[in-house]
This record gives C-alpha cells, sequence and structure tokens, in this order.
C-alpha cells in the first residue's frame, strides 16, 4: 500500500521530511496527524513532533477549537495540543466541537458536553446534529426538533427529518413533505414540495422553485428551470438588476442637486450634467428592463416601479 501524503504544499515549503511517516494527514490549527508502525502523533508545520508517536491510540482526527478527537479501546475521548487526554475516551460515537459544545453517544443516546468534558444536555436523544446558529437538531421517538445551549427544546420534535439552520432558516421535512421554519418553528414555507436540493447558497425545492440562502433576510421564492445552469443565471442576472437599481439611484439623487443647482450662474453648465446623467439613466432603465422582459421574476417589479416613479419628475 502506497503512503497517503496530504498537503503537499506545505511539505514542499517547510521541507517536511515525508519518509519519516508512513501517513501524514491534513494540517488543521496548524498540527498534523502522523502514522508510523500503527503509532500516531502530531507534527507542525516545520516538521517538528509535538505530540510523540505512540500506541495509546487506534486513531486520531485533527484538531478543532484547541482539541483533536482520540480512539481508543473502542471509545472515544479528546486531547490538547500538548498530548494530554482532557476528557477521557468513555463516548460510543462523537464529533468535533462547534459552537463551545460537542455531541457524544453514550450508551446509545447522544447528548452535548463542553470543553471540560462536562455533560451540558443529557444523553436522551437518538440521534443530533452539531449545534448551528445556537440551535441543535435532535431526533427524539423517531421525530426531529431543535434545542438550545441549554438544552430547552424551542422547536418540538415532530418532523420526519430536519437541516441545520442558516441564516435563521432551516429546511424540514413533515409527512414526507419539505418546507422551511424560523427558530420560533414558525412555518416560513409550507411543507408542500415533494423534492429538496441544499448547498451553502439556496435551496430547491421539486427542480422549480429556490430560495437563497445568502442573501434572504426574510424567505422568498421564484419560479425556475429545472437545471443547474439557469440557476446560475438567475442569481446572476438578479446581481445585475440590483446593481442597475442602485446605479439609477445615485443618478437620480445626483439629478436632484443638478436641479437645485440651475438656478446658479452656471445653469448652461448644469444642465449639461444633467443631460448626461439622463443618457446613463436612459441605458441603464434600458438594461432593467429587457432582464425582466427576458426572465418571468415577479421579485423585481418593485425596482421599475421606483424608478419610472422618480425618473418620470425628470422626463420632460
Amino acid at each position: 500500500m502506497e503512503k497517503t501524503i496530504i498537503s503537499y504544499s506545505t511539505i514542499i515549503k517547510n521541507k517536511i521530511d515525508v519518509s519519516k511517516y508512513y501517513n501524514i494527514y491534513n494540517f488543521h490549527e496548524s498540527l498534523a496527524a502522523v502514522r508510523l508502525n500503527r503509532k500516531y502523533g502530531y507534527i507542525n508545520k516545520e516538521g517538528k513532533e509535538v505530540i510523540k508517536l505512540n500506541k495509546k491510540y487506534e486513531y486520531v482526527c485533527g484538531f478543532h477549537n484547541g482539541l483533536a478527537m482520540v480512539y481508543s479501546n473502542g471509545k472515544w475521548g479528546y486531547i490538547n495540543k500538548e498530548g494530554k487526554e482532557v476528557i477521557k475516551s468513555i463516548y460510543g460515537n462523537a464529533s468535533s466541537f462547534n459552537e463551545g459544545l460537542a455531541k457524544v453517544c453514550l450508551n446509545g443516546k447522544w447528548g452535548y458536553i463542553n470543553k471540560e468534558g462536562k455533560e451540558v444536555i443529557e444523553p436522551i436523544y437518538d440521534n443530533a446534529f452539531d449545534f448551528h446558529e445556537g440551535l441543535a437538531a435532535v431526533k427524539l421517538n423517531g421525530k426531529w426538533g431543535y434545542i438550545n445551549k441549554e438544552g430547552k427544546e424551542v422547536v418540538k420534535p415532530i418532523y420526519d427529518y430536519v437541516y441545520n439552520f442558516q441564516k435563521g432558516l432551516a429546511a424540514v421535512c413533515l409527512n414526507g413533505k419539505y418546507g422551511v421554519i424560523d427558530k420560533e418553528g414558525n412555518q416560513i414555507i409550507d411543507c408542500t414540495f415533494n423534492k429538496i436540493s441544499i448547498s451553502d447558497a439556496m435551496i430547491i425545492f421539486d427542480d422549480e422553485y429556490m430560495v437563497d440562502i445568502k442573501t434572504m433576510e426574510l424567505a422568498y421564492l421564484f419560479k425556475l428551470s429545472l437545471n443547474n445552469e439557469t440557476i446560475e443565471k438567475e442569481f446572476n442576472d438578479k446581481n445585475k438588476r440590483d446593481r442597475y437599481k442602485q446605479e439609477i439611484e445615485k443618478y437620480l439623487k445626483e439629478m436632484e442637486t443638478i436641479k437645485e443647482k440651475q438656478i446658479d450662474e452656471n445653469e448652461k453648465e448644469y444642465e449639461k450634467q444633467f443631460v448626461t446623467l439622463k443618457k446613463q439613466i436612459d441605458t441603464l432603465k434600458k438594461q432593467l428592463e429587457e432582464q425582466i422582459n427576458s426572465i418571468e421574476n415577479s421579485y423585481v417589479d418593485d425596482a421599475l416601479e421606483m424608478v419610472n416613479s422618480y425618473y418620470k419628475k425628470y422626463q420632460d
């Protein structure tokens, strides 16, 4: 079997002697796990062994938030960057720390501990997710809900399946149908969709409707074609329309200022500036109208309405 060497750029940059180890894993928080003859340790980016190779652990993970998960005698625990076991290996399953807490499984049930190893939320759940935006999804009696960091139930476990919160919203599945809720459990989008696809940027329902996760404060939907290329185009076009709208608003403000100054002795110069701005607005307005005509999206109608209402004042 070949050696597994990861993080080549770091190895080359710092001239780390890869021949010393059978495996060198990815660097996390400036340390990388290494393995040789069933022994594990950690090196820094200069190749110095800061946690010596030892047979104490059967497997180790990368460091996250100052601690690394380690596996010994069929159980998981945590060590710090000095190699000291700060949380004993007593858990059947575990995860890295996220937002100050880690989910752990004890006797088949999931709960949460802090970085001192103190049990913060009792292990009573059938399954659990990491904390995101202050809430964690948990499964109890076959249904999913959400708890806060005090273990208080903030969204009742009524769902078939749920996803992590992003920007204050989470996708959920109820009776086989998908929708979106907020952190109080309010239904923002009813659970009426048959299919869901989630990425960092969007939630797509039934290959037809999309929620923009990156920018939304409140959820909104708009109809799309059935392919990702069109979806990406929609994002790009929306960004263009937003920029056109902002530019038009800027020019309109400048025009108002110029109108006020035309009583000045340099009236001809101001009039010249006014005409130039008017032409720029004509161009931007045309581009905005063309985009709206080519793509049916009602959510930008208000942009045109705003532009037209201001623009009429300067038609004469």
